[in-house]
């Protein structure tokens, strides 16, 4: 016997036993059910379908609460009825009395209310 080959030790049937090398053959390609797989996709379509149902009636709800373009439009502006009534005299008492009728001192907070608008 040599020695570098390494021997094959027989089975009690008398048949050599395999060889550390060899891989087992691949078992056969089992055909498998596509029931659960098409159950799946079922079951998140139908998820997918409900969340978008309800974000729409959501988004529906949401836009009765709000005023029109032309509603906003209509409403009485006091702020701007007053800019409209300063005279037009370049005179400088009349431009300072104009001035003076007009209310600055909030307009920070404004600014503010813009920011967090934003």
């Amino acid at each position: 016997m040599d020695e570098t080959t390494p021997m094959a030790q027989e089975t009690p049937q008398g048949e050599p036993a395999p060889m550390h090398d060899e891989q087992p053959a691949p078992a056969p390609h089992e055909k498998r059910s596509m029931g659960p797989v098409i159950g799946s996709i079922i079951i998140i379509a139908v998820i997918v379908i409900g969340g978008l149902y309800l974000y729409g009636q959501q988004v529906v709800k949401n836009e009765g609460a709000g005023m029109t373009a032309e509603e906003i439009e209509a409403q009485a502006d006091p702020e701007l009825e007053e800019l409209q009534e300063q005279g037009i005299s370049t005179d400088l008492d009349s431009i300072e009395s104009d001035l003076d009728a007009n209310a600055f001192d909030d307009i920070d907070a404004e600014l503010g209310d813009l920011d967090g608008e934003f």
